[in-house]
């Protein structure tokens, strides 16, 4: 065995604990390997594009998209003869540092609190979301909610129940994005934050039944139209369940289907079941019109084969018209936006 090999065998290469909560969920694979390659052969020296080709980790067309990745993250710094890794841990603190600050204590920079109530808050969110297992990131967004942003403790709680619903609880980027979210948006109080808990409960309740009654995976897409109904419509499961049904003619229904109907309901200041019922009804009366008037015109232009003198006139009986009720597929593809002529 040489000496490389040697080396492989007893050697470690220590990776924070900072770098696997905070960064690497947002990493793709080749960025994540590439990162543990430099930890190991580059900690603390200066590399290339090539010593990474040299590596052959990955395809050399890979590596200036990885090494852009690493930059844009903050794990990489730029320098004139090549790249270096950040000092993760040394970024951490320096954080921290900002947020005892904003609480008005630069005495005590650890992790843990001497104030009992965010000391039994920070247990409790970590033994209901974390199953006692939080990482010490979480402990400085905590005391961020609370002594930056100004949070109530309900509210940061709120914020760690909301995270574990999306199921982006364990990144810290995400859980940071979302709290400066609320922030931005003054849900500082849980008065303020009630009627946003209440927007997201009705969003769920619109995202079972639309997946239980179309009988469909829902995308990000969709997920933005359901939550429009919400936002924007004020829309609840009656008027869902009901637009549902006017589109239970088609062969499929869409999401899409679905949020035209709400938006046309919307648009013309239908808000309740009734109205949206006495719209439908002078919908259908009006593409029944239309359709009415498209078939006689277009009597006018067409002629029977026997006064076109090409067979036989019929009989009374044989010519005889019988009504019958036109079905609402047929009318439904003459419109109703338009005025009659």
């Amino acid at each position: 065995m040489n000496n490389e090999e040697n080396r492989l065998v007893i050697s470690d290469t220590l990776v924070p604990d900072i770098f696997l909560v905070r960064y690497m969920p947002e990493l793709s694979r080749n960025a994540i390997a590439a990162y543990l390659y430099i930890n190991m052969e580059y900690k603390g020296r200066t590399f290339t594009e090539k010593d990474i080709k040299d590596l052959s980790i990955m395809p050399d067309k890979d590596v200036y998209e990885v090494i852009s990745e690493l930059l844009s993250k903050d794990i990489l710094a730029k320098k004139d003869d090549g790249y270096s890794l950040i000092d993760l841990k040394r970024v951490e603190v320096d954080e921290y540092v900002k947020t005892a600050k904003a609480k008005g204590s630069t005495a005590d920079l650890g992790l843990s609190s001497d104030e009992s109530r965010r000391a039994v808050l920070a247990d409790s969110i970590n033994t209901t979301f974390y199953g006692g297992r939080m990482a010490n990131i979480f402990y400085r967004l905590i005391d961020k909610c609370l002594w930056e942003y100004k949070f109530d403790d309900r509210v940061c709680y709120q914020l760690f129940s909301e995270g574990d619903r999306r199921k982006i609880s364990r990144s810290y980027n995400r859980m940071e994005k979302l709290a400066e979210e609320w922030y931005n948006k003054g849900y500082v109080t849980i008065g303020k934050l009630e009627g946003y808990l209440e927007r997201n409960e009705e969003k769920d309740k619109l995202t079972s039944l639309i997946r239980k009654k179309l009988r469909i995976n829902i995308n990000e897409l969709d997920e933005n139209r359901i939550h429009g109904w919400v936002d924007k419509f004020c829309f609840g499961e009656d008027m869902v369940t009901y637009a549902i049904s006017k589109n239970e003619f088609r062969g499929k229904i869409t999401v899409l289907n679905v949020d035209d109907t709400l938006t046309q309901w919307f648009e013309n200041g239908c808000d309740t079941i009734e109205k949206a019922e006495a719209f439908e009804s002078d919908k259908h009366a009006y593409n029944k019109r239309k359709y009415s008037k498209t078939k006689a015109k277009a009597n006018t232009v067409w002629k029977s084969g026997s006064e076109a003198g090409i067979e036989k006139e019929n009989s009374k009986e044989d010519t005889k018209e019988t009504k019958t009720e036109v079905p609402d597929d047929v009318l439904n593809m003459f419109g109703g936006d338009e005025d009659d002529d």
